[in-house]
């Protein structure tokens, strides 16, 4: 029949292109200039209508349930676990292709190459955003408009056409609409936020989210102030041999900075990310008399807990002085600290550790020599040059008590009893 075109299945096509894909020559040094720019556009093109056709394919297995009765799991699942894909990708392709089974005429046009795929993705996101009151015609009409916009815009462009796109459509009751639009998507951006991070394993952590607007825009604007301090504090270096920083890699340095001062703060529920710190409780009467001693205020003077605590962290800790020797053999009272405010510095008094005095069996024992030479009263030599008057218990100086002797199962290192 005149007209009509003759199809070919999807299998023999495919397997047509992937025969052809494994002869192809990439070498393009000896096509002209022009000739390269046009085989990257054929190559885009091409690609993007593969990608449809896979998202389109994708979709209608999902829809009839072929991985389910085959290998019993989702059809996500299997092409997760034989394409080498992850789940999240699985899951974007099949979605995908069943918002292109939505609009029969932009699949056929992401398909003959008319709409680049990543156009006809925000197509289908726009049109699932009209209103639901819209009749099919209405619809039908929106979705030729939006296909024919796919000549003027990109795909960000073409996602911002739905005010204009209601407007055209329903030219009396576009602002009512278009309220009614803007309270729908703020109840869909507060049901779709999240936040998700992905360590890549080579030391960094990618994070993907997403968060309504009015709750986004106090974050930019709190990382842009701190990347633009930092940019101008770099400014005012200029050091010739700085690391070259991009904006991106300035606003991930402002987010790390804005952390870091919250971690300072203390503000994390139950100090979550925050650095350790040390709680100390002080009395305030005492603490109160310590500033007066040291001169910071006046006996007198009424002042809150929350100012005592200041005034006394601001305050540098006393220095301490020796204390001044008394005959030489000990310490008297000794000097008072010098008051907190004063700049100079004092060395700390050598402190000087006593250990209790124990009274050991082996003390008994004869000592070795402190000498080199071996003593006389060790089986030393008997020269009166090497003849050492030290005595065998040198620090025997009282006559032995009596009383019980210690006995052989008694440990050493106890005290004698009398």
């Amino acid at each position: 029949m005149e007209g009509t075109r003759t199809l070919t299945p999807a299998p023999a096509v495919l397997a047509e292109i992937a025969a052809l894909l494994d002869g192809v020559d990439i070498e393009v040094g000896l096509l002209s200039d022009a000739a390269q720019l046009d085989l990257v556009a054929t190559a885009r093109q091409v690609a993007g209508r593969l990608h449809t056709l896979a998202a389109t394919v994708a979709a209608r297995v999902g829809e009839r349930g072929a991985a389910d009765r085959t290998v019993g799991v989702p059809l996500a699942s299997w092409l997760a676990a034989t394409q080498r894909l992850t789940r999240r990708e699985a899951q974007r392709l099949i979605g995908q292709g069943d918002d292109l089974a939505r609009f029969p005429d932009l699949a056929h046009a992401a398909l003959g190459g008319a709409v680049v795929f990543e156009q006809a993705t925000a197509i289908s996101s726009v049109l699932g955003r009209l209103p639901d009151d819209f009749t099919p015609s209405q619809l039908t009409e929106a979705e030729s408009a939006m296909i024919g916009y796919a000549a003027e815009f990109d795909s960000a462009g073409l996602s911002r056409l739905s005010r204009r796109l209601v407007e055209v459509l329903d030219p009396v009751g576009c602002d009512e609409r278009e309220a009614s639009r803007l309270d729908r998507d703020a109840k869909q951006a507060k049901a779709a936020r999240h936040l998700s991070f992905f360590p890549d394993g080579h030391g960094s952590v990618a994070f993907r989210g997403s968060l309504p607007t009015l709750d986004a825009e106090p974050l930019i604007r709190l990382v842009d102030a701190y990347a633009q301090a930092e940019r101008r504090a770099a400014l005012d270096r200029l050091d010739p041999l700085a690391e070259t920083v991009t904006p991106g890699m300035r606003r991930a340095d402002a987010l790390c900075a804005l952390v870091a001062a919250h971690q300072q703060q203390s503000l994390a529920p139950s100090c979550g990310g925050d650095r350790p710190r040390v709680v100390v409780t002080l009395d305030y009467d005492k603490l109160r008399d310590r500033v007066v001693a040291a001169g910071l205020v006046g006996s007198g003077e009424p002042i809150s807990a929350g100012e005592l605590r200041r005034l006394a962290c601001d305050g540098r800790p006393p220095p301490c002085r020796p204390r001044r020797r008394v005959g030489g053999a000990g310490r008297g009272p000794g000097s008072k600290a010098r008051d907190a405010r004063h700049s100079g510095r004092a060395r700390a008094p050598r402190r000087r550790l006593r250990l209790p005095r124990l009274r050991k069996a082996s003390a008994r024992l004869p000592r070795p020599s402190r000498h080199p030479l071996v003593a006389r009263w060790n089986d030393g030599p008997d020269q009166p040059s090497f003849a050492l008057p030290t005595p065998p218990r040198p620090h025997r100086t009282r006559p032995r008590r009596t009383g019980p002797t210690r006995t052989a199962t008694q440990p050493l290192g106890t005290p004698d009893r009398r």
